[in-house]
């Protein structure tokens, strides 16, 4: 809850700072770094921004929910 929440406070710093101009690179950066608050500041942002957030994050959720398994099998 932590990394949403700090994620989504400094979501307006980090997106003048660092060079993403898409909003694919925006929308993924807040989508897979803050979770939940990362997607509503995305669409605070733009339309395509919190579109790409939600779809980033669902799918690194299903990249975890199929690797985790696989992973703790080998350690």
């Amino acid at each position: 809850m932590f990394t949403g929440v700090f994620g989504a406070m400094l979501s307006g710093i980090l997106l003048k700072r660092l060079p993403l101009r898409s909003a694919l690179a925006r929308g993924a950066l807040l989508g897979v770094g803050a979770h939940g608050a990362g997607v509503s500041r995305a669409h605070e942002v733009g339309g395509e921004e919190g579109s790409v957030a939600g779809l980033v994050m669902v799918l690194t959720g299903l990249l975890n929910l199929f690797a985790a398994p696989l992973l703790a099998a080998v350690l």
